[in-house]
Protein backbone atom coordinates (compact mmCIF):
# COMPACT_ATOMS: atom_id res chain seq x y z
CA UNK A 1 0.00 0.00 0.00
CA UNK A 2 1.38 3.41 -0.89
CA UNK A 3 2.12 5.89 1.87
CA UNK A 4 -0.59 8.27 0.59
CA UNK A 5 -3.21 5.52 0.48
CA UNK A 6 -2.17 4.33 3.93
CA UNK A 7 -2.64 7.85 5.31
CA UNK A 8 -6.09 8.09 3.68
CA UNK A 9 -7.11 4.77 5.25
CA UNK A 10 -5.78 5.90 8.64
CA UNK A 11 -7.73 9.19 8.48
CA UNK A 12 -10.90 7.39 7.39
CA UNK A 13 -10.62 4.87 10.22
CA UNK A 14 -10.15 7.68 12.73
CA UNK A 15 -13.12 9.67 11.40
CA UNK A 16 -15.54 6.74 11.47
CA UNK A 17 -14.47 5.93 15.05
CA UNK A 18 -16.16 9.09 16.39
CA UNK A 19 -19.68 8.55 17.79
CA UNK A 20 -21.42 11.15 15.62
CA UNK A 21 -24.76 9.68 14.58
CA UNK A 22 -27.46 12.29 14.03
CA UNK A 23 -28.87 12.20 17.56
CA UNK A 24 -25.45 13.09 19.05
CA UNK A 25 -23.16 16.07 18.77
CA UNK A 26 -20.66 16.05 15.90
CA UNK A 27 -18.34 18.47 17.72
CA UNK A 28 -15.54 15.96 18.33
CA UNK A 29 -15.28 14.73 14.73
CA UNK A 30 -15.67 18.30 13.46
CA UNK A 31 -12.74 19.42 15.62
CA UNK A 32 -10.65 16.57 14.23
CA UNK A 33 -11.53 17.58 10.66
CA UNK A 34 -10.88 21.28 11.35
CA UNK A 35 -7.48 20.48 12.85
CA UNK A 36 -6.44 18.37 9.83
CA UNK A 37 -7.62 21.06 7.39
CA UNK A 38 -5.73 23.75 9.31
CA UNK A 39 -2.58 21.59 9.16
CA UNK A 40 -3.02 21.45 5.36
CA UNK A 41 -3.18 25.23 5.05
CA UNK A 42 -6.93 25.79 4.90
CA UNK A 43 -8.59 28.73 6.61
CA UNK A 44 -11.38 27.21 8.71
CA UNK A 45 -14.69 28.70 9.75
CA UNK A 46 -16.50 27.04 12.67
CA UNK A 47 -20.30 27.45 12.74
CA UNK A 48 -22.26 26.14 15.72
CA UNK A 49 -25.94 25.65 16.38
CA UNK A 50 -28.34 23.42 18.32
CA UNK A 51 -30.68 21.06 16.52
CA UNK A 52 -34.38 20.69 17.37
CA UNK A 53 -33.47 18.41 20.31
CA UNK A 54 -30.94 20.97 21.66
CA UNK A 55 -27.98 18.79 20.61
CA UNK A 56 -24.92 20.94 19.81
CA UNK A 57 -23.91 20.68 16.14
CA UNK A 58 -21.01 22.10 14.15
CA UNK A 59 -20.50 22.97 10.51
CA UNK A 60 -16.89 23.22 9.35
CA UNK A 61 -16.31 25.33 6.25
CA UNK A 62 -12.75 25.55 4.97
CA UNK A 63 -11.09 27.28 2.03
CA UNK A 64 -7.60 27.21 0.63
CA UNK A 65 -6.62 29.92 -1.79
CA UNK A 66 -7.59 33.54 -2.23
CA UNK A 67 -9.81 35.38 -4.64
CA UNK A 68 -11.63 33.51 -7.38
CA UNK A 69 -10.90 29.80 -7.45
CA UNK A 70 -9.15 27.77 -4.82
CA UNK A 71 -10.53 24.73 -3.09
CA UNK A 72 -13.26 24.40 -0.48
CA UNK A 73 -14.20 21.75 2.04
CA UNK A 74 -17.89 21.12 2.70
CA UNK A 75 -18.98 17.76 4.07
CA UNK A 76 -21.41 15.91 6.29
CA UNK A 77 -19.84 14.54 9.49
CA UNK A 78 -22.49 12.40 11.13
Amino acid sequence: MSQRLGRAVELTQKMVSFPSVSDRSNTEVSQFVADRLTEMGFSVEWLTYEDEEKVPKVCVVAKRGVGVGGIAYLAHTD
